[in-house]
């Protein structure tokens, strides 16, 4: 009968910190080109392995991190319309408008 040894490590990649960035933001860009306007349905799951895979084996407030970042991409590229949404029917200035968004 095999018993599994506890003190045999995990084997995981270590991944560099610069690495995980930039996982981060592919994985941002690529949920908010699946959006309707741009009809890349599919990059989804691209952007699901890539975030996954960024925040694998980080602690709770690192991956915090890489979440926000890869959330603020989406967010950005995605709700791109919410200026001129406020600069033409809430009549703020296109300066205020652009900044509120």
């Amino acid at each position: 009968m095999l018993i599994p040894n506890s003190q045999t490590p995990e084997k995981t990649i270590k991944v560099p910190w610069w690495l995980r960035i930039l996982f981060a933001i592919i994985g941002g860009t690529c949920v908010f080109l699946a959006f309707p306007n741009f009809n890349q349905f599919y990059l989804a799951y691209f952007a699901l392995a890539l975030e996954l895979w960024a925040v694998e084996g980080l602690t709770p407030r690192k991956a915090f991190f890489i979440g926000w970042l890869a959330g603020s991409i989406t967010i950005i590229g995605g709700f791109y319309w919410v200026g001129s949404l406020l600069e033409d029917f809430g009549h703020f200035d296109k300066w205020l408008a652009y900044l509120l968004s």
